[in-house]
């Protein structure tokens, strides 16, 4: 093997960016020919595990339809109480409650209280930013 080779297996020893060899998990690509360089610069520049696994539970977590609509409407409307979104779902107040207390939870969603009412709103625009893109390439030609 050439020393700017990879082979399946080989792990890239980010110090050194020069191959370290590792038993392949038996499903593994065993054709040698794939663009080394590019699979080390992916490699090192994967995000870490912390950043991951945010990203996993935001992603599972806007898997819902409701909350997907919840999200869709404060980006609309701006802030809505637990009552007004719970018409704009078509679900009980307890179930939009519920969507709103996991979306608070992972601090996609803000309160503020007026007296006995609490409004939310979306506290990053970010997760309609994607919700929107998504919507609108699902509908585009």
């Amino acid at each position: 093997m050439h020393t700017n080779e990879l082979s399946p297996g080989d792990a890239v020893d980010a110090s050194r960016g020069s191959p370290a060899r590792v038993s392949a998990p038996p499903d593994l690509c065993d054709v040698p020919c794939f663009e080394v360089e590019v699979v080390r610069r992916v490699r090192l520049a994967r995000p870490d595990e912390a950043a991951l696994e945010v990203t996993q539970k935001v992603f599972a977590l806007l898997a819902d339809r409701n909350r997907l609509l919840i999200v869709h409407a404060l980006r609309e409307a701006g802030e809505l109480c637990v009552c007004d979104l719970a018409h704009v779902l078509g679900v009980s107040v307890s179930a939009t409650s519920h969507h709103l207390r996991r979306l608070f939870e992972l601090g996609l969603v803000e309160t503020r209280r007026d007296g006995k009412l609490v409004h939310y709103s979306l506290a990053h625009p970010w997760p309609a930013a994607i919700v929107e893109q998504v919507l609108q390439e699902a509908v585009s030609p």
